[in-house]
């Protein structure tokens, strides 16, 4: 019977797990930077929504991040793993 994963496969999902999180990672602190610039530096009405903008956003794409990490996460486990918890 041949194996369902080999060691390729497992390399290449450990790097996508990888780029996931570094992605999310970047743009949580993104979101996290142009919050304080929002709220902390006496900037004028239109640099504060532009700053505002940008968290929003980075924001969004942290959370996108998160969500397909954790779904690929849960699809890319082996099949031993999911018979065990169940």
């Amino acid at each position: 019977m041949k194996k369902s994963s080999s060691p390729k496969s497992e390399t290449q999902l450990l790097r996508r797990s990888l780029v996931l999180l570094c992605f999310t990672t970047a743009s949580g602190l993104l979101a996290f930077v142009s919050a304080m610039f929002t709220t902390m530096l006496p900037l004028s009405a239109g640099w504060r929504y532009f700053w505002l903008a940008i968290c929003v956003v980075a924001l969004g794409f942290a959370l996108i991040g998160l969500v397909r990490f954790i779904l690929s996460y849960k699809r890319d486990k082996p099949d031993d793993v999911r018979r065990n918890e169940k």
